[in-house]
């Protein structure tokens, strides 16, 4: 599965602590090996919006997004460490 980051979503993870970035990173590699990202434990699909998704990572909430066979990483709906 083709990733990417939007410019928002990086700055945040930045001010995460590395902890979180290292349980982040096991997600992403996750992500590029299956299919279809619900595949991946703690991602869910937006009952509401069609080709939107929720990450659960700790008690943080990431935003995903398909368009055109490409995930992105949108931004954090909500962040534990900020």
């Amino acid at each position: 599965m083709v990733i990417e980051f939007e410019k928002l979503f990086v700055e945040q993870l930045k001010k995460c602590p590395l902890t979180f970035q290292l349980i982040f990173r096991k997600v992403y590699q996750q992500l590029k090996v299956v299919d279809n990202p619900t595949e991946v434990k703690g991602i869910i699909k937006n009952k509401t919006k069609q080709n939107e998704y929720k990450l659960f990572l700790s008690r943080s909430r990431i935003a995903l997004k398909i368009e055109n066979d490409i995930l992105k990483f949108i931004c954090f709906t909500y962040n534990e460490h900020i």
